[in-house]
């Protein structure tokens, strides 16, 4: 993940419905709280693709 993170491989890149699923899991276990802490760095810097 840290070679991710560091951009060692180019700028990452997620689908908006990857996204949604991920976040929506994350939200049902843990809580709207966790999951907004969760998504904010995957807005920060990765590109989204719809």
């Amino acid at each position: 993940m840290n070679d991710i993170d560091e951009g060692k491989y180019g700028q990452p890149f997620i689908t908006d419905y990857i996204f949604d699923e991920i976040l929506s899991l994350v939200m049902i276990r843990k809580g709207k709280d966790y999951a907004i802490k969760v998504g904010k760095p995957f807005l920060k810097t990765w590109i989204m693709d719809t």
